[in-house]
Parts: C-alpha cells; sequence; structure tokens
C-alpha cells in the first residue's frame, strides 16, 4: 500500500508551518518569503497531487489564480488542467506571487517556485523542505513530497 499521512499528521504539518509564519514581523526579509514559498509548495503538493517534479516546474504563466487553476505539464508530456479550489490556497499562492513576483522581475523569472537565487526551486530543494517541516511537527517516519501525492489520492 502506497504511504499517506494521516489526518492528524496534515494538520499538525500545516499548524507548524503557519505558525512558522506568523514568528516573522517583517514580511521584507527573504526567511518571511521563503516560508510563504514553503507554504504554497506544501499547499499545492497537497491539495493537487501533483508529482514534485511538475510543482518544481511550474511557469509562471500556468498559473491562474483569477479563474483557480494550474496547467501542470506532466510525464510523457501530458498536459492538464488543475483547479484550485480551496480559498485558503489560492490566498497564500496570492501572497507568494506579490512577494516573488513583483514588477521589474517578471521577465527574469520563469518559473513559478524558485529559490533565494531566482531560479528554478529543485525537487531536492522541496524534499529537503518536506523532512524539515516533518520534523518541527515531530513526524518520525519517513516523508517525501510523494507521500503527499498518496494521500491527496487516498
Amino acid at each position: 500500500m502506497p504511504d499517506a499521512l494521516t489526518l492528524e499528521e496534515v494538520k499538525t504539518l500545516f499548524q507548524v508551518v503557519y505558525r512558522q509564519k506568523q514568528q516573522y514581523e517583517d514580511h521584507s526579509t527573504y526567511a518571511y518569503k521563503s516560508i510563504v514559498r514553503d507554504i504554497s509548495v506544501l499547499e499545492l503538493l497537497f491539495a493537487t497531487g501533483i508529482r514534485v517534479s511538475e510543482c518544481c516546474h511550474l511557469k509562471r504563466e500556468h498559473v491562474n489564480l483569477e479563474r483557480k487553476y494550474i496547467q501542470v505539464n506532466g510525464k510523457g508530456s501530458r498536459e492538464r488542467i488543475i483547479q484550485v479550489c480551496i480559498e485558503e490556497i489560492a490566498a497564500i499562492l496570492e501572497e507568494y506571487i506579490g512577494l516573488f513576483h513583483t514588477e521589474g522581475n517578471e521577465g527574469q523569472i520563469i518559473y513559478f517556485f524558485s529559490n533565494r537565487l531566482g531560479r528554478r526551486l529543485s525537487e531536492q530543494s522541496v524534499r529537503f523542505m518536506v523532512k524539515k517541516y516533518a520534523g518541527l511537527a515531530d513526524i518520525r517516519r519517513s516523508i517525501t513530497p510523494h507521500t503527499f501525492r498518496h494521500t491527496f489520492a487516498t
């Protein structure tokens, strides 16, 4: 059987990451921006079931929050349209866009999720991110981005 998170583990994980976000008073710091990015990634993985590679290769023009969907290019160059129906997820993605996709750097940022250097967020970075927050949430078993996909499917 595929490994999936329990409801309690999901609640605890997201409580931890949102608590981390609340600790920052200065929203202009990179630390605050990165926690918003991390929450956006985790929420998107959990709510849509996309693969970590699909998340990391998501381009800005493939995210339409007005119409609440993302366009994902999956395995075998298959294109999928996925609705983002939960308002809280749309809200955190909007906040992320406001912090990372600002006027003046629109032409520079190709990928939706980027690192501190403005480059595409790597799959390995997302794996470390998941491991970090699972540890902070005191989830003692191994959690990977693919666990979010199985949880979504379950």
